[in-house]
């Protein structure tokens, strides 16, 4: 008894900075994990029921039960307990997603599973980086058990590993050649280690401007794991850099493959695609960003009308206000406005002249002490030849801002 209570407090201790996420679809397994948790000495438990969820609790910081947990200092995620099969995104998903954060990818991740598939228990351990795997039913004993081999392997890990880490502080404080010397180190040590550390070597090399050599270490990165999905993210930003937009999207689409819950990626294919001009494939990716993230159809419609497709802008810009101002809160009202005035442009664009004002005269209900959507409704009524409204419209977004120079230019022109 006495032995596993300084299990507790030592697990306890180990997460005290932090808090513990568990994200899991079935409410009452979430409530029994975190019931256990408490149990072993975790005091800060954060519970999801679902990976996209945990992913933008994780990369936000931002969740109702972070805010209890804030009051006493500013926290993060210290451990992560996940469940393998979740409706929108798996566990799976989410581990690679995490493993493929600069950010999060050192964000201890215990597997909670009922899967009892070698091979499916294999990739999660090998190839998407799972520190643990804990198999349904278990114990509280059982968790703590795991937790804290999981804590001490960490805290001791091989020579090579040390180094890496080592290595990666150093990249992160700009000191490149000594962390590439780290890295070098750690594969002259252990010449099979991970993809982790050619795909590092080869960002320090990216940075460098060494394009080909960060090439070759992002191709042995992907010989040593197909399946590294950090591989493919880097490697697709080289590509860009280089303005290799082929091979770009060619790493985008294999990264898409291992892990398709991401909805900026799919966005950036999207985008990728307007510039090749084949707006079919386009289409296909933006749809594939929306239905990972509704949200994402504001930043699709910026990219499209960027790339001067009005039409598609507006449809996208329309899906993203496709919610009743009526229920909106007041920073939801200011995104709505943001969002109808840039829909007023791409209207406007495309001619649609007395469409947009309808647009501007509802967000000016919304917003009247908005002066953007009163020089932007000027500049509508101008290009119609109504030159009493437009004047109208800039002296009352001068009247809102006095140092307003573009309205206080088309008002001295008419």
């Amino acid at each position: 008894m006495q032995k596993n209570k300084q299990n507790s407090f030592c697990l306890g201790y180990s997460l005290k900075n932090g808090y513990a996420l568990v994200a899991d679809d079935v409410p009452n397994m979430c409530k029994t994990i975190k019931n256990i948790l408490r149990s072993i000495g975790v005091e800060h438990v954060v519970e999801v029921g679902d990976g996209d969820i945990a992913l933008a609790v994780l990369k936000d910081n931002q969740h109702p039960k972070l805010e209890a947990i804030a009051k006493e200092s500013h926290r993060k995620c210290v451990f992560a307990l996940i469940d393998w099969y979740m409706p929108r995104m798996s566990g799976i998903d989410l581990a690679l997603e995490i493993r493929a954060d600069t950010e999060l990818e050192n964000i201890p991740l215990l597997m909670v599973t009922a899967e009892s598939s070698s091979e499916k228990l294999i990739q999660a351990s090998a190839e998407v980086g799972m520190n643990g795997i804990l198999m349904k039913p278990f114990t509280a004993m059982d968790m703590e058990k795991k937790m804290l081999g999981i804590i001490k392997q960490r805290a001791n890990p091989p020579e090579h590993v040390k180094l890496i880490n080592a290595g990666e502080t150093l990249m992160k404080q700009g000191r490149l050649e000594d962390s590439l010397s780290l890295f070098d180190t750690a594969l002259a040590m252990s010449p099979q280690s991970t993809a982790r550390v050619h795909v590092l070597r080869g960002e320090v090399l990216k940075e460098k401007g060494e394009y080909d050599e960060a090439e070759n270490s992002f191709a042995q990165a992907m010989a040593n794991n197909p399946r590294y999905l950090k591989t493919y993210v880097a490697s697709a930003d080289l590509y860009t850099r280089e303005g290799k937009t082929d091979r770009a999207l060619s790493s985008l689409k294999k990264a898409a493959e291992i892990s398709p819950c991401n909805a900026e990626r799919h966005a950036t294919m999207g985008k990728i695609y307007l510039e090749k001009g084949d707006k079919e494939e386009a289409r296909k990716a933006f749809k594939g960003a929306i239905e990972q993230d509704p949200a994402k159809a504001k930043d699709i419609a910026e990219i499209c009308l960027e790339k001067g497709n009005a039409e598609e802008a507006e449809e996208y810009f329309r899906r993203s206000m496709a919610r009743d101002p009526k229920n909106l809160t007041p920073q939801e009202i200011k995104e709505y406005v943001h969002i109808a005035n840039r829909l007023g442009i791409a209207l406007r664009r495309q001619g649609k002249v007395k469409e947009a004002i309808e647009e501007y005269q509802k967000a000016c209900q919304l917003a009247p002490d908005d002066e953007a959507i009163y020089y932007n409704m000027g500049k509508a009524y101008l290009s119609i030849g109504n030159r009493d409204k437009a004047a109208k419209c800039f002296r009352k977004a001068l009247e809102l801002a006095p140092d307003f120079e573009e309205a206080r230019v088309e008002l001295d022109k008419l």
